[in-house]
């Protein structure tokens, strides 16, 4: 009898049922909108995109690659972009109309890989879909820093809030940091880590600080960034639908 409980709890399973768990508490901090507990949604999307880098690379990296594992990554993508982007819409940083877009494409091309798989065809992953999850991934970031940046005033004004900004700056640095050695991450995948560890946590580390952070100025570039992301979103599908009818008509032609 197989050991479906082993096979459930490998890492990188484990690191992808993780961003998934962490979704209610990005959603409730982020909803509450005070200066600590965007400080905490903050270090959530953090930790999200993390293992979403993480989770693919160790299971090609240890081989245990897995049919449950190929599912569950797309779905806590799927799950972790909607409930990001409707939280932003709940708060009034993002339209309807982009809302929609996320959820048709990523509805639609759902579909189009099961009704191409039922029919014997397979339909790869695009470029198109690597570049829209990385800008929507970007747009993600910065919503969420701009939100955080908002409140730099209640750091300023706390000392208390200042030992947490800089106690969840350093977590947010040492942790992807130490997974370089630990995971024994190489090539690009150990680069993006190493560079984007001290970016994502500089922010943070400046909100105690009489450094003014411009938080209208990330205000705009989150809306002009949702904006790109959409119409990004869009070509997308346009892209996975061209490759769906291609397969299609190369099927029943052969």
């Amino acid at each position: 009898m197989p050991n479906t409980r082993g096979q459930l709890l490998t890492l990188p399973n484990v690191l992808t049922l993780s961003r998934i768990a962490a979704l209610p508490f990005f959603v409730v901090a982020f909803l509450d909108g005070s200066a600590l507990a965007c400080l905490f949604a903050y270090w959530i999307l953090g930790w999200s995109e993390v293992t979403d880098i993480l989770d693919g690379f160790v299971a090609r990296k240890n081989a245990t690659t897995s049919k449950l594992g190929a599912l569950l990554d797309p779905y806590a993508d799927c799950v972790s972009r909607f409930c990001i982007f409707l939280t932003f819409y709940a708060v009034g940083m993002a339209e309807l109309w982009m809302i929609f877009v996320f959820f048709f494409r990523d509805i639609t091309v759902a579909y189009m890989r099961s009704a191409a798989a039922a029919d014997g065809i397979v339909m790869a992953a695009r470029r198109s879909g690597k570049i829209k999850a990385m800008v929507q991934a970007t747009a993600s970031a910065c919503g969420v820093v701009a939100a955080l940046v908002a409140t730099q005033a209640d750091f300023r004004a706390s000392s208390t809030l200042g030992y947490w900004a800089l106690g969840v700056g350093m977590v947010a640095m040492a942790v992807p940091l130490a997974c370089v050695p630990l995971l024994g991450l190489t090539g690009a995948v150990r680069w993006v880590i190493v560079l984007m560890a001290p970016v994502a946590a500089l922010p943070v580390f400046l909100l105690p600080t009489y450094v003014a952070l411009p938080a209208a100025g990330l205000r705009t570039a989150t809306d002009v960034l949702l904006t790109v992301a959409a119409v990004y979103t869009l070509y997308s599908l346009f892209d996975y639908g061209r490759a769906f009818l291609r397969g299609y008509r190369l099927r029943h032609a052969a």
